[in-house]
């Protein structure tokens, strides 16, 4: 892990419904490390979309501070937010939303278009990231002619195109079946090995076990949090203690 990359002080997020108030964020502070791969973990509804969106300017703050190194995201505009989130920021959702009408290159070619204009560039490196996620032969096939899990992969490299500083994902492998979900846990692996920050909210213990720190979040707080050692590799031993460890915070 490196230096500090994205902080949260004190952020709040309220719901107004029916004249009450849902107090999904409370006074969160929060510190995620560039180069690390973070997973936020916690109960059904807890919030932990909410706070991922508040993270990537795609939802606003009810109150508090949210730095990205030294800018202030909270302070954003709109047009700002979305400036900076292609520039900085990848997203990977649960649905993979590529284009239908396009093909899985064109997906990817689109969106790093919108940021680079050095065309032969941006071709090359979404050539050689399609290569790193096994899809290089697929590239000219239409997101119908995919497999749930090749359209999830390939979602992972249009987020990449632009070489963002954080990668967000929720619950990525939440519609995938046990073989397609490694596949795509395993390209996360492989890029965070390469350098690149990730931040996945999960309810899954098979996805949590990828990452180097879980933080449990409850009751819009993050309550305590797990780091498994550099050396324990073994995917089964960092399962048991993760199943072991949520057990404790009633899971």
């Amino acid at each position: 892990m490196g230096g500090t990359l994205l902080t949260t002080k004190k952020l709040k997020k309220v719901y107004q419904s029916d004249k009450q108030e849902n107090t999904v964020i409370d006074n969160l502070d929060l510190t995620i490390y560039d180069r690390e791969f973070a997973v936020i973990m916690g109960s059904s509804g807890s919030g932990k979309s909410t706070l991922l969106y508040l993270l990537g300017g795609l939802d606003q703050t009810t109150a508090g501070e949210i730095w990205f190194q030294d800018q202030a995201i909270h302070h954003k505009t709109e047009k700002q937010l979305a400036l900076w989130r292609r520039k900085n920021l990848g997203f990977v959702f649960q649905s993979a939303n590529l284009v239908p009408n396009l093909s899985l290159l064109e997906n990817i070619l689109v969106a790093g278009y919108l940021v680079s204009n050095d065309r032969s560039a941006v071709r090359q490196r979404a050539g050689e990231l399609l290569q790193q996620a096994g899809l290089e032969e697929l590239s000219h096939r239409l997101p119908s002619q995919l497999s749930g899990g090749q359209q999830q992969r390939g979602a992972i490299v249009r987020a990449l195109i632009n070489a963002p500083r954080i990668l967000l994902a929720d619950e990525p492998t939440g519609s995938l079946n046990s073989a397609s979900s490694k596949a795509v846990l395993d390209i996360f692996s492989a890029f965070h090995r390469a350098g690149q920050t990730v931040l996945m909210v999960t309810h899954d213990i098979k996805s949590a076990c990828h990452g180097q720190r879980v933080l449990y979040f409850r009751d819009g707080l993050i309550v305590d949090e797990l780091k498994f050692g550099d050396g324990q590799k073994d995917i089964h031993d960092r399962e048991e203690q993760l199943a072991n460890w949520l057990v404790q915070k009633d899971w």
